[in-house]
């Protein structure tokens, strides 16, 4: 078998978040029930005034977990800021804030997460990729709390809150649906990301290609009984190499950044890798380009986790990384 949870299940009866959801008038404290009252709030494009959204409600016997729905900023009716106004008013109150993006964005793109404090000092403000989670122990002063998510670029988000009332970090949780309903199981990591943890189905279905392309990949992370997308590749494991094989949609050079944007078809969509320098003298729309990647793991010393080894290295390095590395012919 590719993965083995046997080691996860004194984790789980210690650490796993309470399975049935409840109602927010059973919610443990007021500042739980104002906090799934509360309203996020969109930036309108060039404009400094902000359109409400209601907020997706998730609840536990003493949390609640709140969220946008997918909305694509600064699209020429948004603009760059998703904010949200959150009462916290007690200590030993726990507020976690996210964001998460498709698979084509999950490993590069990146929003800021700021939260301020009722004197509008920051808390933290940080630029976090798809679910790094922001943390935060309640202490003085108490008040209304300002969420904002930001991104100057063009991308899809879904931003989150949660509000519980400790102050405990979990190793290992219950993921839930947006109906209450417990889907698997999440591991929340030291650099402060959240893993969900692969359907038996997925981990388990090893049947590699010799060449694939880059919507086969796109598959290779979505896992269909979770239907979510995983940090594991279905039909490879640690150390298997993956060749990918695809026509060139669009290159691009930014001299600004000295990078050279590749496009490729991604299903319905597209997806865009960045490499470093300007690779237009040597690459050309309509070529057919060959990729040699590794899968690697994502938290090392952590098998249960896998990524491609240039997707590791952008996640580290935070910079494009150099063609060669990666291409053959």
């Amino acid at each position: 078998m590719k993965k083995i949870k046997i080691t996860l299940v004194s984790f789980f009866l210690l650490f796993s978040a309470v399975a049935l959801p409840v109602n927010v008038a059973a919610a443990s404290s007021t500042w739980l029930t104002a906090a799934a009252k509360a309203v996020w709030k969109v930036a309108r494009a060039a404009s400094s005034t902000y359109w409400n959204r209601t907020p997706t409600l998730t609840y536990g016997s003493n949390w609640v977990r709140s969220g946008t729905g997918s909305i694509e900023l600064n699209n020429g009716t948004n603009g760059a800021t998703i904010k949200n106004s959150l009462n916290i008013g007690k200590a030993n109150l726990y507020l976690e804030t996210w964001a998460q993006t498709d698979w084509a964005h999950m490993f590069t793109d990146a929003i800021v997460i700021t939260l301020l404090n009722p004197k509008n000092d920051v808390v933290y403000s940080k630029n976090c990729d798809h679910n790094q989670r922001m943390t935060y122990n309640s202490k003085a002063p108490y008040g209304t709390y300002t969420i904002l998510f930001t991104d100057n670029e063009k991308r899809k988000w879904d931003c989150y809150f949660q509000l519980t009332d400790y102050n405990v970090s979990r190793s290992v949780t219950s993921a839930y649906d947006k109906d209450g309903n417990i889907v698997g199981d999440v591991y929340r990591a030291e650099n402060g990301k959240n893993y969900m943890f692969a359907s038996e189905a997925h981990a388990n279905s090893l049947e590699p290609k010799s060449v694939i392309s880059f919507s086969e990949l796109g598959k290779q992370n979505f896992d269909e009984e979770l239907g979510t997308y995983v940090y594991d590749l279905k039909d490879y494991k640690i150390g298997d190499r993956v060749i990918i094989q695809d026509e060139i949609q669009g290159i691009e050079y930014d001299e600004l950044k000295d990078n050279t944007k590749f496009t490729f078809v991604y299903g319905d969509s597209e997806i865009t890798w960045m490499f470093k320098g300007d690779l237009t003298h040597q690459y050309y729309k309509g070529q057919k380009i060959k990729f040699n990647l590794k899968v690697v793991p994502e938290i090392e010393g952590n098998d249960d986790f896998e990524v491609l080894d240039i997707i590791k290295e952008v996640e580290e390095t935070r910079t494009a990384p150099s063609i060669e590395k990666y291409v053959i012919e």
